[in-house]
């Protein structure tokens, strides 16, 4: 599924770039757009063959289809990814599928984060201090985390999940100042 969302984005920056073919790879663009749309799980989330998690799929859809989704479809598939997170939000303000991790609630955030209300900015402030609490506590973030990719093995690759902390840190960041 993150294969297909990075795709897409590949396909809307290349199509605003003023791309020879444009209206050719256009119409690839929106079947893509579709498909990831009718992909979804019933509960919101999406799911993928890399990452043991479906925050990182969901993430990866939901950036995807905010940018260059086709539709009223793309806009209510990330409403229902926005419910999906905020039902799945822990008492103590993080985010994970078994149990808190700072990279899954990096993901939640960005999630929340492209469509901002009065109960995802709650949200997002809560997952905003969990993953500031673990930066000043010293912990590399992300080390004490299980590890969710896949491969032959399940493994975590401690620089990208530090980018997507720092990043949905950035990010609240602005959203709050």
């Amino acid at each position: 599924m993150s294969v297909n969302a990075h795709v897409l984005e590949a396909f809307g920056h290349w199509l605003g770039s003023a791309a020879r073919d444009a209206e050719r790879y256009r119409a690839a663009a929106v079947r893509l757009s579709g498909w990831l749309v009718a992909q979804q799980q019933p509960d919101g989330s999406w799911t993928d063959r890399w990452h043991a998690s479906p925050f990182y799929a969901t993430a990866c859809c939901v950036q995807a289809l905010s940018r260059f989704g086709y539709g009223d479809e793309a806009e209510a598939a990330i409403g229902r990814a926005v419910e999906w997170v905020l039902a799945n939000r822990r008492p103590d303000g993080s985010w994970g599928w078994w149990r808190t991790t700072d990279e899954e609630t990096a993901y939640a955030m960005r999630i929340l984060l492209t469509i901002t209300s009065g109960r995802s900015e709650e949200a997002i402030a809560g997952g905003y201090r969990h993953l500031s609490e673990a930066i000043r506590a010293g912990s590399v973030v992300g080390s004490g985390d299980p590890p969710m990719w896949h491969d032959k093995d399940l493994y975590s690759p401690l620089a990208i999940v530090h980018a997507a902390v720092l990043a949905a840190l950035h990010q609240a960041q602005r959203l709050f100042s």
